[in-house]
């Protein structure tokens, strides 16, 4: 639980669950209750299209499920974020009309490493976000402010525990435009 990477940069092994030490660490430092697993938490509302800060529930829109984005319990240097990771709780911070510091499951910071999107302690990790609500598909994309061009995305969509990329952004031709499934999200904010 040191300073230790989850992971090397360009692994694509599918997360695990941590261990009961990990979810002892998850107790200690106030993360247990805060995954899938929302003991006290309860969704408030499905999707505003004024984001603002608060704590939320990021979700993939790749099923009818909405699978959660999420990290392990356990706390490496950095992580990548996942679609059913068992730490589901976002902190957002709105910094401009649509700019945003996103942080998930403990970790000061969110990033991308290797073209993956991190979770991470590192203050470069510490990457300015813009979430853009597309009303026409009720949902968000998400780019870092300095790459408008890249979004995150579910990096292979029939995997249950697929990690979150940033990739190209794929516009599909329409009036208003619309944007492929694996790179749409909404914010479910939580009651806490």
């Amino acid at each position: 639980m040191g300073a230790k990477a989850a992971e090397e940069p360009g692994s694509d092994s599918t997360p695990k669950g941590g261990t009961d030490g990990d979810h002892a660490f998850a107790a200690a430092s106030g993360e247990i209750g805060c995954g899938t697993h929302h003991l006290s938490s309860t969704i408030k509302h499905y999707m505003a299209p004024n984001l603002t800060s608060g704590t939320f529930r990021v979700v993939s829109l790749i099923d009818d499920g909405n699978p959660p984005l999420g990290v392990n319990f356990t706390f490496p240097a950095f992580q990548s974020v996942y679609l059913n990771g068992p730490l589901t709780t976002w902190a957002v911070e709105q910094e401009d009309d649509n700019t945003y510091r996103l942080s998930v499951g403990g970790y000061r910071y969110t990033g991308v490493v290797a073209n993956k999107v991190t979770a991470s302690i590192h203050p470069e990790q510490n990457v300015e976000w813009i979430a853009t609500y597309r009303e026409r598909q009720d949902a968000y994309t998400i780019s870092p402010v300095n790459d408008e061009a890249n979004g995150w995305t579910v990096s292979h969509p029939d995997d249950a525990n697929s990690r979150i990329t940033l990739r190209i952004m794929v516009v599909i031709p329409s009036l208003p435009p619309q944007y492929l499934i694996s790179q749409l999200f909404r914010f479910e904010e939580l009651d806490e």
